[in-house]
């Protein structure tokens, strides 16, 4: 950190000047955090939390790099969830390096579950619970199965996905053709109660909880640390 930064930054945490030479830069607003997380002041720490936030171009690599490395804890979620929804193809190198190694793990392990999970879900439609007084379980199947395709198309969609639940809600708001709306409602809620469309939302809370728990191991920080300086 040049001197005059330094200078700047101590007067003017969290003073928001807008005629400054450094402004409110990506950089800058980094270099509050680190100062201010070193001096503990916690103005200043809320003050540059506030304002990475609220730029577009803040992106969730960085956001989970800076998470682990100032202990941002709820940083750790927001940007996890964002970089899941993410192509890996679409992460440049220092984009992997600001992951590091062990977000990249819970990341590609993440993503490989909910992929397997959507994969399944979408190929075979979760069995029909038919109402006491249906008398045509035939049609209710055949109507389930149409319909469950139609829809879970989405869950391995490349442009547009949808999680297990997001499936389900959908169907819940629809009327299927030919099929009785005791059987519909049953089935809906057997699924709910089974787990399975909403177990990618535990493996991301699972992954989230993995990571939160390295929030503390000293070695790890003081490795990031390391990388932001080279």
């Amino acid at each position: 950190m040049a001197q005059g930064e330094y200078r700047y930054i101590c007067f003017s945490i969290p003073t928001e000047s807008s005629n400054s030479q450094y402004a409110h830069t990506e950089h800058f607003l980094i270099n509050i955090l680190d100062l201010s997380t070193f001096l503990e002041i916690e103005d200043g720490i809320e003050f540059a939390i506030s304002e990475l936030e609220k730029r577009n171009d803040f992106h969730p690599a960085l956001q989970f790099q800076l998470a682990r490395l100032f202990r941002v804890d709820q940083w750790i979620e927001p940007a996890f969830r964002k970089l899941i929804s993410s192509s890996i193809s679409s992460l440049t190198l220092d984009q992997h390096a600001q992951i590091g190694q062990i977000g990249v793990f819970h990341l590609l392990r993440t993503k490989d579950q909910i992929d397997t999970l959507h994969k399944s879900l979408a190929l075979i439609a979760p069995p029909v619970q038919h109402g006491p007084i249906c008398q045509t379980q035939f049609s209710c199947e055949a109507s389930w199965e149409n319909q469950w395709d139609r829809f879970g198309k989405h869950l391995v969609h490349p442009d547009h996905v949808l999680c297990g639940k997001d499936i389900v809600e959908q169907l819940n708001a629809v009327k299927i053709p030919e099929m009785g709306t005791d059987c519909q409602q049953l089935t809906i809620t057997g699924i709910l109660e089974r787990g399975v469309v909403v177990k990618d939302e535990e493996y991301i809370a699972e992954a989230v909880k993995q990571l939160i728990s390295f929030q503390t191991d000293e070695p790890i920080r003081a490795a990031l640390h390391d990388s932001m300086q080279a």
